[in-house]
């Protein structure tokens, strides 16, 4: 045994967050019985109240606090009403007037015959905040503060209290209209359960129905009548027997009694025996008045004291009170006292009428807790209304989930399967998957052969073996041995023959008559009881697995209270202790015992039942789970341990708790090995189980030959009403009660005993919080029993193996709790009880606020209501997400071996209380009958504790017969080479991890602590400990590059070897030969270099595409993440979405495919083509059918055409311009069915769908189809621009100039969602060019007000302007009446139309050269008004055709692509700003006229479009604290201990060698530094400065402004305003300015920045002043960055004319962090437990040419964080193929970075975070397979066991969805946007993919556009609430402002480094690179060249010169 405990360490054993929440399954509308409780915000005052005397019940207690405040009113409560808790705590709203002194007060109170005086003391203690609680639920940071908890419900119990019986955590009332005796003197006495629990966000009351057995009210004689049976009392005038006497002394001990012979004094005493002899025997010494003392009997006084002749003298006394005293009292003269509850175990028959009782149907159960929360009327309580709570009477709803039953494989020729359907499976035609020959069996009956004749016998045995092959289990021949035998003492002579005589005998089938000592059902004292006393409040489930083969299932009725009724006639065949004990213990033979009953009326299912059982105890296996639809967690060797404790009766201390634990021996898991201990009475701990688990892996590893890497240990048996071992140490000590008395040796966990020198413990605060709170004080036990526990794992495990550290996940499985689950629809109630569906699991609501628990009905509920298991996670080493475990324990729940159901809680928990229960049997001595009911027979309480061990040790030879131990290989998908088990010399269990198993994972959890933690096991159990977990133990070594960690003693890389997390998640890195990629397999590292990279680097110029498709199973590797869950964190804010549910049918769509003729058609022509052809062969093909059509190749019917399987040719013919018609080409082929079936399968996580391949012309994606089914109809009405559609505009004008005007209209898609598809449908605008003759046109593009007054011809610059704006329009011309022919220009002339020649052909066939001004004249008699102007080239332009300009107008509907100018832009802003109300109306009102449910196309398919906006949950995420500068120059005190040291001027910006993994001392780290909390996305830096400041000694200006616009007195002033600003930021610049002139034009960039670099030595700064736009920017850049290295910051020349201290302040952000500065940093204690090992987070992005733009190349920028913090970056660019959005050169880029990360910090990254900006949904799998290689090889090519956790997310802002406040009141500012910090991951995202919605910035004008999070790929395992979190944090950290922006700081960077780039790019003859413009000449530039000049400067690298 471990022996003493030592205190618990609650900084290590800290219960895991909740991960997220499940999202597999299918969603279900629940009710739960849990009412939200609001609670105001304020603080309630606490007095400790102490009661002399203090042994006083609590019903006495309460009745003198209640006097006390009565009588005390005026002086001290007035009209407060204090609530009170019965013991020691009283809460008030208002303070009382006795300030913090003890007040004493005397009460008195009526008492029986005499007034009873009490003092009382009242002392206040605190405040209690309800208002901390409130926020704890909502920011789910803090722990929840268990004094508020009690508080409220205290209040909320008070009245209740004193109104009713309380009974635990109920409240109970005599029967009042309804009456349920139960025999023997008991009654039943209906009630309810209520306790208060904290919930996700919120308070909850559990309010639930509750019935337990009461005493009646009676006479003691017709009590007495009723124990013993007898009928009338007056019938038998004889003395009672002695049994009789001893069976009604046990019955009335302890119970109060009041008498009747003393008039109205009805005096209560409490029964401490029965008197042997009659009253009329029983004497007392009688003392007389003289002083004699003569001995009297008790019948001779009555009728002298009181004149009272008994009636029955012959009956005993009662005797009461002290049992020295001799207090006797005749049975005729008492009552039994109403109210006093029956904890004595109830007999079968009251059992059986208990249950019929209290059975209630689902529905019933329902409707009665809702009947009992109306008569509660909570909001009616003074108590409550003083206090300010309301309490909602509605149930809350609840969205469960209703999780897929896993396929279960049999054996046999056909390998069937198994699908259950509702929690049960039918075997029949099936055979087990591995069966057991038995060929040496024998037959012992033990029922007279009178019962069961030979005959019979015969019979059961042919129809037992006939069964059992059928089964795939033959039993061979006859019997080798059947004989009949009598009684217990027969046993063992008989199984000792057996086993001498056969060899090899596999079985004895034993026949019980039915109860008998065999396996019989005696108690102690000679009376008999039954095993149903024994199983008393055990779950049906339980009972009937348990009882299955003995009872029929239609004779085991359950009830809601949680029994099963089983008729008296079925519990004889309970039985066989004596079998059990000689077969399990003695001689280690497999035996099956059946009652005589079912031998003799045998049937099929009571065969197959024996045949589960005895298939599985010799060693056999009935099914498995199917093995590809098993959880991820079998793909590495892990053991599945179950545990529990069952204790003696209550009041029993002499017999011991018996402890079991199995643990699963195979891969499936379906065998099991158990081992099983004694321990100390009521012992909760599993004191030896560091052996036990020790015996189980050793047991694991001889059956598989493997070390299971994962432990999942499901512990069962944790109570909820049981006083923990021990407490947490509170804050004060409160008066004393009695200790345990086997807890003298143990010690308190600060180390006081329990035990005080006067022999009574101090208990605390804390204590008396957790008695009350059974939340809370579940919580205590828990972890109490965590940290015991979990250390005992760990022990056996280093014990094994110094370094074997397998993954532990400790699991509480509970099913003793009042949570009850309704179905909110009917329709989905289950069987004739209406209860839930088996599978329905729920972990949001009513779960815990933030840790890890969740509820799971796993079986089906037949009779009463089916209660949920409650599994609660105290450790999870393994990291599972919710869906992961949920879904691994519902299959547990399905390997149970005995039935064919499903049960309630999982396999290893149930078989430990099977082998917990049994062992029972093996304590129980022969003589006795049994040890159910968890009695242990008389003799075994003077049994040593080594003779007890040594009775329920299990003999070896059984210990591999039942079904635990028997070799077996993993299948197919198990982790082989991952798992090699180890040699003779203990070489590592895994290749190549020889080192450490888990070297440096787990944040250190097991690195460094062998020599302390696991050292401190075996001497004392935590010496040392804490020493180990100090900052000194994680401080680096600075010995050389690969040491990361003190502790980590070998290298944090090169240990490991199997990834990020210790063997973790699918061996997803290298070192695992089998690996997680299919077809790679030697190792993935190794061998990629060579093979995989080489061939993607060659295909990747040859075409994305084409490579992406050769790559090896390129699609099948990068699966991307399921959501890990749902976050919790923040606080809840109702939203509306700009998404509308549509209601798709479940049914299939016909696809054919479209081939139009000409094939270049747009796809405007393409839909008129369609319309056409639909409209003229309505007749032949379509009918009444409304195809949809998506302009392409897509043709979607509701019903099948008829066409041939080869297609069908048609013809169709449009009008063409000019009259002539055009003729098409169609042909309509079938290809598939598309199923919307599976769209709803994969929408609500029953299926999962198919990846879409890469342009497939054809999609056959439901999605697809419904998208086209919504969007058919708009596309012909409107002009289709991408996903949105517009119209001309009527009724408003916005002209944008230069021929340029907004058009307004709408966006529209659909998405899959959470359960549901949604139309996204938002405003949406565009510029367009307006309709209009040309020469307006040019006027407006050259701003000319008159062309006539413009008479010359166009200059050169005019003319090339107009061209390039024009070029590419279509227009129409005007000359040739109603025929408005069409043409695209294609260029403009140089030469006038005046001049512009044409070669004309004559009729006569002679060509002669005409001017178009001629021509015009002659051909269409048109003088032109002006022919100066240039003519339009149109068509082809080597045809020479020629328009004039005022012949022309241009055509209507055309979009502008070309970037719009700054004037235009700001007139777009203008035109489409709304404010998010405005938006939110416009949205509806465009819905609204749309009008889905009258679109004929979609009437056809059978949509539905919902008109109202997607109510969303969203929570407002908490800002981050950020940390300014100040008085501190160094870094050292962020942290609590460590030598200070110097940061390197390099990277002066951090220390972070101090920083990473490290504690920080919060108090001292914000002693001397200035915090700002931000506000809505803002936070002020006035009175700040800087975090870390650059001192700026040499600096120049250059003026390229004229000395007119900037006077040198205006360059002084701003000089000198800077620099004040600049000191008062914590930047000084020191004096004036080095050099400071005035230049002109861009040529003299280079040179004047060269003279000073020359010619200034150390020159840190240039402001470079600019007159506006000019070529000076883009070249100053060119030269400052890539050229010579030297930091510029330019400003505009208005800015310095006109400055202000906003814009100074600006200015020094820039500047500050270009120099190497930190501006400011989130406040480390507050950053995510990212931060606490090395990481590194990047940023990525592409910008593109304009679009039609092939020559420019696109630019590809990463940037990567350079400290801790992060606040520095170093930025790699990269130019590349135009229009290429894969970054082809990323493994080398990121390289860079990682080796810049490490010499800024000496740390390797362990995880890598990637931010990538730019890529739209279609792109994701084509990027994501490119980059997340390229990032890879990036690793190992600096490393080759270098492998960091990767987490690659997509950030998108270019996106239509738009989140609107649903209450007015949480609208922000003007816009009436919704708060900075608002996210979604619920109801409108992914249905199962990792993504979310944040809105991270406050928004000014207009309304918010959320960015969209997209999780590609996460090795590192984030929850929800964790990356959600960091990204907004990430949004903080921006340098360029004190705002909060859209995307994170790296996403941001990586656009603004891209963008610089293009300036780069930039010759210095041209003015700029914006709009993504690169200039003329720098197309004519070799790859080489434009490489070289975006290369940054080495000077200029490593700074933020993009800042």
């Amino acid at each position: 045994p471990m022996g003493p405990y030592p205190p618990p360490l609650q900084q290590v054993f800290q219960a895991p967050r909740r991960p997220g929440m499940g999202t597999v399954g299918k969603p279900i509308k629940l009710l739960a019985n849990y009412f939200e409780v609001e609670i105001p915000k304020m603080d309630v005052y606490h007095y400790e109240v102490d009661i002399k005397p203090d042994k006083c019940p609590r019903r006495v207690n309460r009745e003198v606090v209640e006097y006390m405040v009565q009588h005390f009113k005026p002086q001290l409560f007035g009209d407060r009403k204090p609530v009170y808790d019965g013991k020691k705590n009283i809460y008030t709203v208002l303070a009382l007037p006795i300030g913090s002194e003890k007040v004493d007060f005397e009460v008195t109170i009526p008492g029986e015959g005499k007034d009873r005086i009490f003092k009382v003391s009242i002392r206040w203690l605190a405040k209690v905040s309800w208002r901390l609680l409130q926020e704890t639920l909502v920011s789910g940071r803090l722990q929840v503060p268990l004094d508020s908890v009690q508080a409220l419900d205290v209040a909320m119990r008070h009245l209740a209290s004193m109104r009713y019986t309380p009974v635990g955590r109920s409240f109970f009332s005599p029967p009042e209209g309804y009456y349920h005796p139960l025999g023997g003197g008991r009654e039943v006495w209906f009630g309810f359960h209520q306790s208060v629990r904290p919930a996700m966000w919120k308070m909850m009351l559990n309010i639930d129905v509750s019935a337990t057995a009461f005493y009646k009210a009676q006479p003691v004689i017709e009590f007495m009548c009723e124990v013993l049976d007898i009928r009338n009392i007056d019938e038998q005038p004889k003395t009672l027997t002695d049994s009789q006497r001893v069976r009604f002394t046990k019955e009335i001990k302890g119970l109060k009694v009041e008498v009747t012979h003393c008039g109205q004094m009805k005096r209560k005493y409490r029964v401490c025996n029965v008197t042997r002899r009659p009253a009329s025997h029983q004497t007392f010494p009688l003392q007389l008045e003289s002083g004699q003392t003569v001995e009297c009997t008790v019948a001779q006084y009555f009728k002298q004291k009181y004149n009272l002749q008994l009636k029955y003298p012959h009956l005993p006394c009662l005797q009461v009170g002290q049992e020295q005293k001799h207090t006797y009292l005749p049975l005729e003269v008492c009552n039994i006292v109403a109210g006093q509850r029956c904890i004595k175990k109830l007999t079968d028959n009251q059992t059986s009428t208990m249950i019929k009782a209290t059975a209630r149907s689902a529905p019933d159960r329902q409707e009665e807790i809702s009947r009992l929360m109306k008569n509660a009327n909570f909001n009616l309580d003074p108590y409550i209304q003083e206090f300010g709570i309301k309490v909602r009477d509605d149930m809350a709803e609840v969205t469960g989930r209703v999780l897929p039953a896993p396929i279960l494989q049999y054996g046999g020729r056909n390998r069937a399967i198994a699908t259950p359907n509702q929690g049960v499976w039918d075997m029949r035609g099936k055979q087990f998957y591995n069966g057991i020959e038995i060929k040496v069996w024998a037959i012992a009956c033990f029922a007279p052969q009178k019962q069961c004749r030979e005959e019979v016998l015969k019979n059961f045995t042919d129809q037992l073996r006939k069964i059992s092959k059928d089964a795939g289990m033959p039993i061979q021949g006859q019997p080798c041995f059947c004989k009949y035998a009598q009684g217990a003492d027969s046993v063992e002579p008989m199984f000792r023959h057996l086993k001498n005589t056969y060899s090899g005998l596999q079985l004895i089938i034993v026949i019980l008559p039915g109860k008998t000592p065999v396996y019989g059902t005696h108690r102690q004292d000679g009376s008999r009881f039954t095993i149903l006393e024994a199983l008393h409040g055990l779950a049906p489930t339980y009972l009937s697995a348990l009882l299955h083969p003995y009872v029929p299932s239609r004779q085991l009725r359950s009830s809601d209270s949680g029994l099963l009724a089983v008729p008296r006639s079925r519990l004889s065949s309970m039985g066989a202790a004596e079998v059990k004990r000689v077969g399990d213990t003695l001689l280690g033979m497999a035996t099956q015992c059946v009652q005589v009953k079912n031998v003799v009326k045998t049937s099929p299912q009571t065969l197959s039942n024996l045949c589960l059982k005895i298939n599985v105890k010799l060693g056999g296996i009935n099914n498995i789970l199917v093995p590809h639809q098993r959880s991820a967690v079998f793909q590495q060797p892990v053991i599945f341990l179950g545990a529990d404790v069952t204790h003696p009766p209550a009041g029993d201390g002499k017999k011991p708790s018996i402890t079991a634990v199995v643990g699963s021996m195979d891969a499936h898991p379906s065998r099991y090995c158990a081992t099983v201990r004694v321990q100390r009475p009521r012992q909760e701990i599993i004191e030896d189980l560091s052996y036990m688990v020790r015996e189980l892996l050793i047991q694991f590893y001889k059956s598989t030959r493997f070390k299971p890497t994962r432990i999942i240990f499901y512990r069962d048996g944790v109570p909820e009403g049981q006083l923990p071992q021990s407490f947490i140490s509170g804050h004060r000590t409160l008066p004393t009660g009695r200790c345990p008395q086997d807890a003298a040796h143990r010690t308190l966990p600060t180390g006081r005993c329990w035990l005080d020198s006067s022999g009574v413990t101090q208990i605390t605060m804390r204590m008396l919080i957790a008695a009350v709170i059974h939340s809370g004080f579940l919580s205590l036990i828990r972890t109490q029993i965590l940290h015991y526990e979990l250390l005992a794992i760990r022990d056996a495990c280093i014990k094994l193996e110094k370094d074997y550290q397998p993954g532990i996940t400790y699991i509480v499985v509970q099913k003793r709790h009042h949570t009850r689950l309704f179905c909110a629809d009917k329709s989905e109630r289950i069987g004739k009880s209406g209860n839930i569906p088996a599978g329905t699991t729920v972990d949001t609501s009513i779960t815990h606020p933030f840790e890890f628990d969740f509820y799971l009905c796993s079986h089906a509920g037949i009779q009463g209501t089916s209660r949920p298991s409650h599994y609660y996670v105290l450790w999870d080493d393994n990291r599972f997400t919710a869906d992961e475990l949920q879904i691994l324990t519902y299959q547990l729940c399905h390997t149970y071996v005995r039935c064919t159901r499903s049960v309630s809680i999982p396999a290893p928990a149930y078989y430990a209380r099977l082998v917990a229960f049994r062992a029972r049997y093996h304590l129980v001595d022969k003589e006795h009958d049994s040890g159910e009911g968890s009695h242990v027979s008389g003799q075994s309480n003077g049994r040593d504790p080594q003779a007890l061990a040594k009775a329920v040790q299990i003999h070896h030879d059984t210990l591999r017969t039942i079904p635990f131990v028997v070799p077996l290989c993993f299948p197919r998908n198990f982790n082989l080479e991952s798992a090699r088990p180890f040699n003779a010399a203990s070489e590592s269990f895994y290749a190549g991890v020889r080192e450490s198993f888990y070297a440096g994972v787990r944040e250190s959890f097991y690195a460094g602590v062998r020599e302390s933690f696991y050292a401190g096991v075996r001497e004392s159990f935590y010496a040392g400990v804490r020493e180990s977990f100090t900052p000194e133990s994680a401080s680096p070594l600075r010995r050389g590059p690969r040491v990361l960690y003190a502790g980590v003693r070998e290298s944090f890389y090169a240990g490991v070897r199997e990834s990020f997390y210790a063997g973790v998640r699918e061996s997803f890195y290298a070192g695992v030969r089998e690996s997680f990629y299919a077809g790679v397999r030697e190792s993935f590292y190794a061998g990629v270099r060579e093979s995989f990279y080489a061939r993607l680097r060659e295909s990747f110029n040859a075409g994305v595409r084409e490579g992406l498709r050769r790559a090896v199973g390129a699609q099948s590797l990068f699966s991307m993440p399921r959501r890990p869950g749902y976050g919790t964190m923040g606080k809840p804010i109702k939203l509306l979405a700009n998404c509308f549910q549509v209601e798709i049918p479940k049914m299939d769509v016909y696809l054919y495919e479209v081939d139009i003729k000409p094939d270049k058609c747009p796809r405007r022509v393409n839909r008129e083509v369609v319309d056409s052809m639909v409209q003229h062969f309505k007749v032949t093909i379509f009918g009444d059918r409304r195809p949809v059509y998506d302009g392409k190749k897509s043709l979607y019917t509701a019903n099948p055409l008829p066409v041939a399987p080869a297609g069908v040719d048609l013809d169709v013919t449009l009008p063409g311009e000019g009259g002539k018609d055009r003729p098409f080409k169609v042909t309509i082929k079938f290809v598939s069915l598309v199923s919307w079936h599976l769209l709803h399968e994969v929408l609500t996580g029953r299926s999962m769908p198919e990846p879409l391949e890469l342009d497939k012309p054809i999609s056959t994606n439901p999605v697809h189809a419904v998208d086209v089914v919504l969007r058919h109809l708009p596309s012909m009405k409107y002009t289709p621009v991408g996903r949105s559609f517009f119209s001309a505009p009527e009724g408003y004008d916005h002209p944008l100039g230069g021929g340029r005007e907004v058009w307004f209209g709408f966006h529209q898609s659909v998405r899959p969602a959470m359960w549901k598809m949604m139309l996204n449908i938002d405003v949406s605008a565009t510029a367009f060019y307006k309709a209009q003759p040309v020469i307006q046109f040019m006027c407006e593009v050259l701003d000319i007000h008159n062309i006539d007054e413009q008479p010359r011809p166009l200059t050169d610059s005019h003319r090339v302007k107009f061209t390039k704006e024009i070029k590419g329009l279509k227009v129409e011309v005007t000359h040739c009446g109603t025929m408005r022919r069409k043409y695209r220009v294609c260029n403009v002339t140089r030469r006038p139309a005046s001049h512009q020649t044409f070669p004309l052909q004559l009729e006569n066939g002679q060509t002669v050269e005409r001017t178009v001004a001629q021509y015009f004249r002659e051909k269409y008699n048109l003088q032109l008004k002006y022919p100066h102007l240039p003519c339009l080239q149109v068509g082809q332009e080597q045809k020479h055709t020629y328009l004039p300009l005022e012949v022309c107008n241009i055509v209507a509907g055309q979009r502008c692509i070309k970037k719009l100018t700054d004037n235009q832009t700001s007139t777009m802003i203008k035109a489409t700003a709304r404010s998010a109300p405005d938006r939110q109306e416009e949205i509806s009102r465009l819905v609204r006229s749309a009008n889905y449910e009258a679109d004929p196309f979609v009437q056809e398919f059978q949509f539905r479009v919902r008109d109202e906006m997607a109510h969303v949950t969203g929570r407002v995420l908490p800002a981050p604290m950020l940390q300014y500068g100040g008085r501190v120059s160094s870094e050292h005190y962020l942290f609590s201990s460590g030598p200070q040291s110097q940061v390197d001027p390099i990277d002066r910006n951090l220390d972070c060698r101090r920083s990473f993994g490290m504690k920080i001392n919060p108090a001292l780290f914000l002693q001397n530094r200035t915090v700002a909390t931000p506000s809505h996305g803002v936070w002020d830096m006035r009175g700040k400065q800087f975090h870390t400041g650059v001192e700026i000694k040499m600096w120049a200006i250059a003026c390229f402004a004229t000395q007119r616009q900037c006077r040198e007195e205006i360059l002084k002033g701003f000089t000198d305003q800077l620099r004040k600003i600049s000191k008062d930021a914590g930047m000084p610049i020191q004096g004036q300015p080095c050099f400071c002139k005035y230049a002109q034009g861009a040529d003299s960039v280079e040179p004047m920045f060269r003279h000073l670099k020359n010619t200034y030595a150390g020159l840190q700064l240039i402001i470079v002043i600019l007159p506006g736009k000019t070529p000076v920017y883009a070249e100053v850049k060119r030269v400052g960055d890539t050229l010579l290295g030297m930091a510029t910051q330019c400003v505009q020349v208005k800015n310095v004319v006109k400055t202000s201290p906003q814009t100074l302040s600006n200015l020094c952000l820039k500047i500050n962090v270009k120099l190497g500065g930190i501006n400011n940093i989130l406040v480390p204690h507050q950053r995510p437990s990212v931060f606490q090992q090395p990481v590194i987070f990047l940023g990525a992005d592409v910008t593109h040419p304009p679009a039609g733009d092939g020559k420019k190349p696109s630019i590809a920028a990463v940037v990567g964080s350079m400290d801790a913090h992060p606040s520095r970056y170093c930025a790699t660019v990269r130019v590349q193929r135009p229009r290429q959005e894969v970054i082809q050169d990323l493994a080398s880029m990121v390289r860079e970075l990682l080796i810049q990360f490490y010499k800024s910090t000496r740390y390797k990254p362990t995880r890598i975070i990637f931010y990538r900006d730019g890529v739209s949904e279609g792109q994701f799998r084509q990027v994501l397979y490119y980059e997340l290689l390229a990032i890879r090889e990036a690793c190992i090519s600096l490393e080759k066991e270098y492998q960091p956790g990767i987490t690659y997310i997509v950030v998108q802002k270019r996106h239509h969805t738009r989140l609107f406040c649903a209450d007015r009141n949480e609208r922000v500012g003007r816009s009436g946007n919704i708060p900075a910090g608002t996210t979604v991951d619920t109801d409108i995202t992914h249905p199962y993919e990792f993504d979310f919605y944040l809105c991270s910035h406050a928004g000014i004008q207009g309304t918010s556009r959320p960015s969209h999070y997209h999780v590609l790929w996460d090795d590192n395992c984030f929850t929800a609430d964790e990356f959600q979190l960091l990204t907004y944090q990430l949004c903080h950290t921006y340098v360029r402002c004190t705002r909060s922006v859209s995307i994170p700081a790296p996403a941001y960077y990586a656009h603004l480094v891209a963008f610089r780039a293009r300036y780069h790019l930039v010759d210095k003859e041209h003015d700029s690179a914006e709009g993504s413009h690169v200039s003329g000449q720098s197309n004519g530039r070799d790859p080489q060249a434009l490489a070289k000049a975006v290369q940054i400067h080495h000077d200029t690298l490593r700074t933020m010169y993009f800042a």
